[in-house]
Parts: C-alpha cells; sequence; structure tokens
C-alpha cells in the first residue's frame, strides 16, 4: 500500500537496492500441477546450465506487514503467512539490538495440516544463495504430523535449505508421522521425545540424538540420512539404558 525504493546501479555489475520500504505488501503465488509458476514469466531460459543469477543487494529492508499466500498443487501445499521484515542500519533500537524477520505460517502440506512460526537475524542473508552464503541464525517451531519441532540454529540457503546445523527437539506420537512430512523413511513407533543436534551440508543430514525416548525405551544415537544416492539410504547406530523391543520392532524388521 505504501512502497519507497530506492535502487542504485554501478556500471557493469547487477542492481543493487540501497533501501527498499513497504507498509503492507500482499503476494499470491501458485503453482500449477503441470508445474508451471506464477512467478515464471516468458520462454524458458535456453541455456539450461547457465549460472543462477543472485539476488541483489538491499542495504536496508522493511516491511511492516506481509501477508502470502501459495498454493503447490506438484506437493498439495496451500500455505497462508503474516511476515515482518526490519534489517539494515536503520533496523538497529537504541540499544544496538538487529532487527530481523518473523514470520507465522498456516497451511496443509501433503494433505496434513501444519503450524509454524519463524524468527531469523534477516530474510536477505536466508535468501542468498551459493557455496559462499553465509549461516544465518534462526528459531523455527513447527507443528505438523502429530508432533512438534524446535530448532535453534543457523541455515544457509534456504530455497535449497544447502546448510544448516542446530540444536533440535522433537515430540509426538510416532517417529513415521515426522519423517513422512520430510520425505524420510522413519519407522512408525509409540509416543516419543528427541533432544539432539542436526547438521546438513548438500543433500546429507546428519543426526544426533542425545536423549530420545520412545515409549518406554530410552536411547541415543547417531544417523545419517543421504539423499544424493540413487536409492536415499538412512544408517547409523542406537543404544541407550533401556530398549523394549515392542518399541522399535518394525525398524528393526
Amino acid at each position: 500500500e505504501l512502497m519507497e525504493l530506492v535502487p542504485y546501479q554501478r556500471m557493469g555489475e547487477p542492481l543493487d537496492i540501497a533501501m527498499l520500504r513497504a507498509d503492507h505488501l500482499v503476494v499470491h503465488a501458485e503453482r500449477r500441477a503441470d508445474g508451471k509458476a506464477s512467478w515464471q514469466f516468458g520462454e524458458p531460459e535456453p541455456d539450461a546450465d547457465k549460472e543462477r543469477r543472485g539476488l541483489p543487494d538491499v542495504g536496508e529492508l522493511t516491511l511492516r506487514r506481509g501477508e502470502l499466500t501459495y498454493v503447490d498443487a506438484l506437493v498439495q501445499a496451500d500455505l497462508q503467512a503474516t511476515v515482518q521484515i526490519e534489517e539494515g542500519p536503520a533496523s538497529a533500537d537504541a540499544a544496538g539490538a538487529p532487527g530481523g524477520l518473523r514470520a507465522t505460517a498456516q497451511a496443509r502440506y501433503d494433505g496434513k495440516p501444519l503450524r509454524a512460526t519463524l524468527e531469523a537475524a534477516g530474510a536477505m542473508p536466508l535468501l542468498a544463495g551459493g557455496e559462499d552464503a553465509q549461516l544465518t541464525p534462526v528459531r523455527l517451531q513447527l507443528e505438523a504430523g502429530g508432533a512438534t519441532l524446535h530448532f535453534d540454529g543457523r541455515v544457509a540457503d534456504v530455497l535449497r535449505l544447502h546448510r544448516l546445523q542446530g540444536a533440535v527437539e522433537v515430540e509426538g506420537r510416532s517417529l513415521g508421522g515426522v519423517g513422512s512430512l520430510f520425505g524420510i523413511t522413519l519407522p512408525t513407533t509409540g509416543p516419543f521425545a528427541l533432544k539432539g543436534r542436526i547438521a546438513k551440508t548438500g543433500g546429507a543430514y546428519n543426526f544426533v540424538a542425545d536423549d530420545a525416548r520412545v515409549a518406554d525405551s530410552r536411547l541415543h544415537g547417531a544417523l545419517t540420512f543421504d539423499t544424493t544416492t540413487e536409492v536415499p539410504l538412512l544408517a547409523g547406530g542406537v543404544g541407550g539404558a533401556r530398549l523394549v523391543l515392542g518399541d522399535l520392532a518394525p525398524s528393526v524388521g
């Protein structure tokens, strides 16, 4: 409703934006079952190997209130979110605390309800792509698949989720319900609660469970999930003070 844009460009280099401010911004994005998306314009790039263009640098970014709806027929996603962004030199308060990104979302993903809240040091650092993208502090709370997830860590290149590392806590009715949300094969179990650390680089996830409770079992372990192989592979080791075979019988089978 009220937007102020101050761009500048250095000769022969990509467009940079010195300052972008908006009081109210509404965005609707959609991808159809045939793969065509509302954010695609014109014909596809003729050179499939052409390097992806990076986002412009934004010196100061402020969004008082953003409203986003996203519908994706390919993954059966229907999302509504509100976003507030304040980053750059003008976002620091009198005490010098930095501003950042705050977002809440309600959605259905793969036919299942999902709720999330996100806090990050900024939007532009999260969206920056490439191997040199810097890790950005992020806090995420997610409720989905009969489980809740808390993540407190750092993420780089969020569109590809190329790298992440941090502490994670998950609890819910079954590990299988959590895995289905992320395309990860996990066993059907009884109620569980996990505390540990997760890291991802490229297509490989590493998870260390410092404290895992599955029904009556008390466990710890380390797991690796590699999506780069022809058939994604979940491997690792699990131990603990108490193992009730019935709690993990599906995974043993």
